[in-house]
């Protein structure tokens, strides 16, 4: 048993100090979920990784010092800017998978144009949608989260002194709805991945 929580702590450490190098020197981060709900633990790790950057930042500072021709903002945030992170959920509810989520179709009624979309609200005061379900999923989905990350005080109005930044104003959220024949393999794709970085030698994580 000792053997398997070493062995998970050890991981665990790598991969903060690869997102952390991420988070450095990337200006966009794509953060794949496997299902298609928010998971809460990502405050978790946003904020210990923001904390984190802010005790080295003087460090990355007077390294990047002793670099000619960077720009002043560059050498002061100990980085080119703050990543722009998307969303992206690998799987939607079965309601909305293939091309159901993307069912929008005008009818003409009275003279007035009615949207009807693949998921039917059986509510008698429900009002007709302009948008199609998968997209009212996303658009749920941008809300929660935005306001999930102001709350923990992840992103703020400065970008610059924030960990991230999400788009100001633009989509920001993707749900695969596989319409397109082409929907991910969950399961594959994370034991697939797994493996992948389980083949890294960790000399090489601990040089970033």
């Amino acid at each position: 048993m000792k053997g398997i929580l070493s062995f998970w702590s050890s991981r665990r450490y790598e991969h903060a100090r690869a997102l952390l190098a991420l988070f450095h020197l990337s200006h966009v981060l794509v953060c794949c979920s496997p299902g298609y709900t928010f998971d809460i633990s990502y405050v978790r790790l946003f904020k210990s990784l923001d904390n984190l950057r802010n005790k080295i930042q003087p460090a990355v500072a007077d390294v990047l010092k002793t670099v000619t021709g960077l720009p002043r903002e560059w050498i002061s945030q100990g980085r080119p800017c703050a990543p722009r992170v998307l969303f992206l959920f690998m799987s939607c509810p079965p309601a909305l998978r293939g091309s159901r989520g993307q069912c929008c179709y005008e009818k003409e009624n009275l003279n007035e144009y009615e949207i009807y979309s693949g998921l039917k609200d059986e509510r008698r005061d429900a009002k007709p949608h302009k948008h199609p379900p998968i997209k009212r999923l996303e658009y749920s989905l941008e809300d929660q989260i935005y306001r999930i990350l102001r709350k923990a005080r992840i992103v703020t109005n400065v970008a610059a002194n924030s960990l991230f930044a999400v788009p100001a104003n633009q989509e920001f959220v993707f749900v695969d709805t596989g319409a397109k024949g082409n929907a991910m393999d969950i399961q594959a794709s994370l034991v697939t991945n797994y493996s992948y970085f389980s083949t890294i030698d960790s000399v090489t994580i601990q040089t970033i």
